[in-house]
């Protein structure tokens, strides 16, 4: 069965840009937290979260499916990226994007051509991201 999004998805490249910041911005609230449950967290463990993020987004209900979906999507689409882009994640708005637009593709709402288009977007526009996160 197919998911559908109760709020609407990002047409353009530059409109994914501006969601991907929002929505870093919306997962770096964690960060506080952190000291509350005895765990630090920085800035580079917010594409752990990047999967509940996107489910958040688009308004789906988080089922233990869907989130191993997204979480599994995420995962490897890190592991991929890592072994061709060295130092990529470097840059935790970066690696949030990449984990962020796969968890799309691992529920079925990207296709693979649609994450690496905005993927090209998101890293030839990498200081724009991180300038609005």
């Amino acid at each position: 069965m197919p998911v559908v999004p109760k709020n609407p998805m990002p047409t353009a490249p530059n409109v994914w840009l501006f969601e991907i910041a929002q929505a870093y911005r919306d997962a770096a609230e964690v960060v506080a937290l952190g000291p509350l449950v005895g765990q630090p967290i920085t800035p580079d463990d917010l594409y752990m979260i990047a999967p509940d993020v996107c489910l958040k987004f688009r308004g789906i209900e988080p089922t233990e499916e869907l989130r191993r979906k997204a979480i599994d999507a995420a995962l490897a689409s890190h592991v991929a990226t890592e072994g061709q882009t060295k130092g990529i994640f470097s840059k935790p708005h970066v690696s949030f994007a990449i984990a962020y637009l796969a968890s799309h593709f691992g529920i079925g709402l990207l296709d693979a051509e649609a994450v690496s288009d905005n993927m090209e977007f998101v890293e030839a526009n990498q200081n724009a991201l991180s300038k609005s996160g």
